[in-house]
């Protein structure tokens, strides 16, 4: 641990306090595994780098960083080792910055980084080269240790900046980010200048809808004993005439930045609920339509609204659409939309709790919240064939769902062994790249008739 030397911001002089003086300060305001500054400290960095970056209208960039499963590995394995990580990982985030800015440890497996940045462009760079520095294999104990970083930006022009606002939306960026397997997210740039392609993008997204430039495609989810589509989720694209797809988390935060994405909002639960009702009419009434409502951000009051309007206009089921919500959102008197689950609930929608297992969920919950479909934690799911924990994990709430009359949905399956494992704990559904990709509506329509097909051609077979 480095107790010799306080982290102190570039151009700062480091005070010289006697030896208890200087104990209680670090007790205070430093994190005692790695060195680096706490929380508390950290905000108070923040205010003064915005005071400085507003005499010189610089732009102030905050970096949250997730290490996912580096909580389960200080749970279940051993303390020196865990605290090794956490040290080897406040390292090369000093590394990454180069002497400027500075890094801080924010929760037990968070950091954050403050530093002033030219564009919002160099605070991405700068993310991309910490989460490739913190993916790289860690030598702790008897075999390499893989952490996942998930990373938050947040920039700002330092002179109208708020620091608590900023901390806010980087971790908000984190934990989308975290949501979306890992992936780095740009969260905002409000008052930094964009790079040429997002000018590019934030023009192009107001015209986007109008001109057919966004689509959907469905993933199936299949009952992993019959084999037979019991489900497809909904993901929105935009294939933007210039610069191609673009990658979805970057579509629903310009959308959000530009108040698109109320239209947007309309636009794809009609056009889910009306695909949904033209397969019910070829056939394919068992078939359920799934969507990410809290990737897509609809985790807003007027929801519910929005939901009855698109089943009237499409006549489908409300028994068809499942609608996926964060666990915050089901929380009563801490969030905006805390009623909205039970008057989706009402319509006879179907309700998913998003990503079970993993961060703050919690089993004492289960019997409060209004859903039928639990939806595993990506983490596990990706894990539970290297980790005995993740798969401990998984069975367990597999069983549970089965003992409360809740379906389980395991999303991200990519191997075989993935697959078999799910099935052998009687796992309700799965999706993910083994199953089938993304695809398009005429493309899934060919799957389901040759999932039917063969289907038929099976159960012939037994009559005979």
């Amino acid at each position: 641990m480095r107790e010799d030397k306080l982290e102190v911001l570039p151009g700062e002089r480091a005070e010289e306090p006697g030896v208890v003086g200087a104990n209680i300060l670090r007790l205070a305001h430093y994190d005692r595994i790695t060195g680096l500054p706490n929380r508390f400290l950290f905000r108070e960095k923040i205010a003064q780098m915005l005071a400085r970056g507003a005499s010189q209208a610089g732009l102030v960039a905050i970096l949250c960083i997730k290490l996912d499963r580096l909580d389960r590995l200080r749970r279940h394995a051993d303390r020196e080792n865990a605290d090794f990580l956490l040290r080897e990982a406040a390292e090369r985030l000093r590394a990454c910055l180069a002497g400027q800015g500075m890094a801080a440890r924010t929760g037990s497996d968070q950091f954050a980084a403050c530093i002033y940045v030219s564009d919002a462009d160099a605070a991405y760079r700068l993310a991309e080269h910490m989460g490739q520095e913190l993916a790289a294999p860690f030598a702790a104990g008897d075999a390499p240790c893989h952490l996942r970083p998930s990373i938050g930006i947040c920039v700002e022009a330092a002179g109208s900046a708020d620091g608590d606002a900023l901390l806010t939306g980087a971790e908000s960026a984190m934990l989308d980010a975290q949501a979306r397997d890992g992936d780095q997210r740009l969260f905002a740039h409000r008052g930094a200048k964009p790079s040429g392609d997002l000018v590019v993008l934030r023009a192009g997204l107001r015209r986007a809808l109008q001109q057919g430039e966004l689509f959907l495609q469905y993933q199936p989810g299949i009952d992993p004993d019959s084999g037979s589509i019991a489900a497809v989720e909904a993901l929105l694209r935009w294939n933007h005439p210039q610069l191609g797809i673009v990658p979805p988390e970057h579509l629903v935060a310009l959308a959000n930045e530009t108040g698109e994405i109320v239209e947007i909002r309309r636009w794809v639960l009609q056009e889910v609920c009306t695909q949904a009702r033209i397969w019910h009419a070829m056939g394919f009434g068992g078939v359920a339509v799934a969507l990410n409502a809290s990737a897509m951000r609809f985790n807003y009051p007027g929801l519910a609204g929005a939901v009855a309007e698109a089943l009237d206009r499409s006549g489908l089921d409300p028994q068809c659409l499942e609608l996926e919500l964060s666990e915050s959102v089901m929380l009563p008197q801490t969030h905006p939309a805390a009623g909205m689950p039970d008057e989706l609930r009402a319509m006879g929608v179907r309700i998913a709790l998003a990503d079970f297992g993993g961060g703050y969920s919690c089993l004492g919950r289960l019997t409060q919240f209004p859903f039928d479909v639990l939806k595993l934690d990506r983490t596990s799911v990706s894990d539970l064939m290297r980790d005995p924990v993740d798969a401990a994990i998984v069975r367990a709430i597999i069983a549970l769902g089965r003992i409360l009359d809740f379906a389980s949905v395991a999303e991200g399956v990519e191997t075989r062994e993935q697959f078999d494992f799910l099935r052998a704990e009687r796992c309700s559904r799965v999706q993910g790249a083994y199953v089938s990709p993304a695809l398009d509506p005429e493309v899934l329509l060919q799957l389901l008739k040759q999932r039917r097909g063969a289907l038929q051609e099976c159960m012939s077979g037994q009559d005979g």
